[in-house]
């Protein structure tokens, strides 16, 4: 489980710790997190695409939004390069409102360590097809909580050299062949009452 987490975030760091702690499944990994608010333009213009994400949006992202897209995408170069078959991806201010211990770990390992690209959600905020305990997805917001394997790490990084795209803009990763599912009902939810955003945004969406 790759756990993303600004260096500076030690508060939220030890939050995460506490609360899986209670699982043992969980190997926890902790992912420093890309700070775009501290890029310069020249470090910006490296390594995220401005032209075609305004071209996508119709807005500029801020520095907050830009450094969780590379944080994730961090998280998929370690996948590649890992022998891992499928990684489970935690932001650092999720809440548990269902017992992750009732995952089917078999079935999940079973679905997600196959060469079809796929990305599974333990979260909410997702649109799906039919009620069943892993759902097809046809769109989703939030990028706080979920499994992706190795093929759709190594689809996403071949095809984007330099993201353009917000972390949960999962249609970019649609069209590239990655198919979305999710865990029915959601399990992982925002901590937004006791955790304070850290992407700061004043908009967001398409404009």
């Amino acid at each position: 489980t790759y756990i993303v987490n600004l260096a500076t975030s030690t508060a939220r760091k030890k939050y995460m710790q506490e609360l899986l702690d209670g699982y043992g499944f969980i190997k926890q990994e902790f992912v420093d997190a890309v700070d775009g608010r501290v890029f310069s333009p020249e470090e910006r213009a490296k390594a995220f695409d401005d032209r075609t994400c305004y071209r996508r949006y119709g807005r500029y992202v801020n520095g907050g939004e830009v450094g969780c897209t590379l944080s994730h995408f961090k998280c998929y170069n370690r996948l590649v390069q890992s022998n891992e078959k499928f990684i489970l991806i935690f932001e650092d201010d999720i809440t548990i409102i269902r017992d992750l211990n009732s995952l089917d770990l078999e079935k999940v390992s079973e679905f997600m360590a196959i060469d079809e690209p796929r990305i599974m959600f333990l979260s909410g905020d997702y649109w799906y097809w039919e009620k069943k305990p892993i759902t097809r997805v046809f769109s989703a917001v939030g990028s706080y909580a979920y499994f992706i394997n190795r093929t759709a790490a190594q689809t996403i990084t071949k095809y984007i050299a330099r993201p353009s795209n917000v972390a949960d803009d999962w249609d970019v990763y649609k069209q590239l062949g990655v198919k979305l599912f999710a865990v029915h009902p959601y399990m992982i939810d925002a901590n937004v009452i006791d955790i304070t955003s850290e992407i700061q945004q004043d908009y967001w969406g398409n404009h």
